[in-house]
């Protein structure tokens, strides 16, 4: 395979080209997660996809609980299928939250503290409440936590890393956050050896071709757990020389 034949193959995998999808939902489904930390530009590289889509067919997306956006593979913000949320946040968290411990304990949160976060912002968005990020640190500054000093970005970003909430509607221009459990009731639970095949699976269909270290990036996923996915997969992928 020449670089031009890998360069078109990904274009029309990664649908930049001959898409086939019908809907925000299909779309997103197929792509299994997009890169969401720039809001804007992730919007703009689902309308790339599809034709006719705009933005207000987006949001309504977002608003029908079809799609979601929160903090999955890397740490980082990512747009799923409402679906998939579950089963890919427990496949790719537990090593985020790890390599996150110093970084929190430097800042004075430390598993006593968070403790306490967990149950404020569990008790305060119960029952299907909704608040915007400075409306929920400030029921946290309440509750005796300091949020200042970028503490209360990382607490939030903790307690959606860890699957407690998700970034929900929008009041005005301000997304808030949800529970994730009453946003996405009906997300999918696998175990992780299913997880971790069909998202090697899903990520090389629309992703490929695709080596595995551009897969382990992506994902944060270890050598070994891929090559596992990988010898069960034989039958839907081929491996290049």
């Amino acid at each position: 395979m020449d670089k031009q034949e890998i360069i078109t193959r990904r274009l029309l995998n990664q649908h930049l080209r001959g898409n086939k999808c019908n809907t925000v939902k299909d779309l997103v489904s197929y792509l299994t997660a997009i890169q969401g930390q720039d809001y804007p530009g992730a919007r703009w590289s689902l309308a790339l996809r599809l034709a006719g889509l705009n933005d207000g067919k987006i949001q309504e997306a977002f608003d029908a609980r079809e799609i979601v956006r929160t903090w999955l593979m890397r740490g980082t913000l990512h747009i799923t299928a409402i679906e998939d949320v579950k089963w890919i946040q427990a496949l790719v968290s537990d090593r985020i939250l790890a390599g996150s411990v110093k970084r929190l304990e430097k800042m004075g949160l430390e598993e006593k503290e968070i403790s306490l976060c967990r149950d404020v912002v569990g008790k305060t968005l119960t029952g299907g409440v909704c608040l915007t990020r400075e409306a929920l640190l400030e029921k946290l500054e309440q509750s005796g936590v300091h949020t200042g000093s970028q503490r209360g970005y990382q607490i939030l970003w903790h307690l959606s890393q860890e699957g407690l909430i998700c970034l929900g509607p929008h009041q005005g221009k301000q997304q808030t956050f949800v529970l994730l459990d009453e946003w996405a009731p009906e997300s999918q639970s696998l175990s992780r050896a299913e997880a971790l095949v069909a998202l090697t699976r899903r990520y090389f269909i629309s992703r490929g071709p695709a080596t595995l270290a551009d897969f382990g990036w992506w994902s944060g996923l270890k050598t070994n757990e891929i090559k596992e996915a990988l010898g069960q997969l034989n039958d839907c992928l081929v491996k290049g020389k």
